[in-house]
């Protein structure tokens, strides 16, 4: 009788190492593209290069600096992964299931564009004004200046700046 509760208890040591597989194949391909997503920003000058951009130029006191929109939302989603990998982990939740992982994963990227929306806007704006930048919306892509930047903000140190024309420290 004692043999079975050893059997019972090595059938479930494979099953838990499996399912730890799955689940560092599931959390490692969702962290993986979300980083290749935010590598791929960084060809436009995005993402967290862009924060660390405007950092410089802010410090240099350039009059125009461009933030991108969305330069948080790598870093969203990668706290949001692991988040997530912790809470399976700890209340031993499969991820065998392709539904399981799949709906995970959209939570994971979902809840990346929703917190970016919510937290990373108004943050932007109380930094650059507290640098004494303030937004300048007439430089924007939608109302047609430079198409390849249509995810960043303007920010300038004056109104003489934003009407000018000057061109942003990041296009320089």
């Amino acid at each position: 009788m004692n043999d079975n509760r050893e059997l019972g208890v090595s059938d479930k040591v494979p099953r838990q190492n499996q399912n730890r597989t799955v689940e560092l194949i599931v959390f490692g391909f969702t962290i993986g593209l979300i980083s290749l997503l935010e590598m791929l920003g960084w060809l436009q000058g995005g993402g967290i290069s862009s924060i660390l951009s405007a950092a410089q130029h802010i410090q240099n006191k350039s009059q125009v600096v461009d933030v991108d929109s969305s330069s948080l939302r790598a870093p969203i989603m990668i706290s949001l992964a692991l988040i997530a990998w912790i809470l399976t982990s700890a209340f031993h939740l499969s991820m065998r299931s392709k539904w399981r992982g799949a709906v995970l994963a959209l939570v994971i990227f979902g809840g990346g564009f929703v917190l970016d929306g919510l937290i990373e806007p108004p943050m932007t704006v109380k930094y650059m004004a507290s640098r004494g930048y303030s937004r300048c919306p007439s430089r924007d892509h939608h109302v047609g200046n430079g198409k390849s930047r249509v995810w960043f903000d303007d920010y300038a140190l004056s109104q003489e700046a934003c009407s000018t024309g000057l061109s942003s420290a990041q296009e320089r």
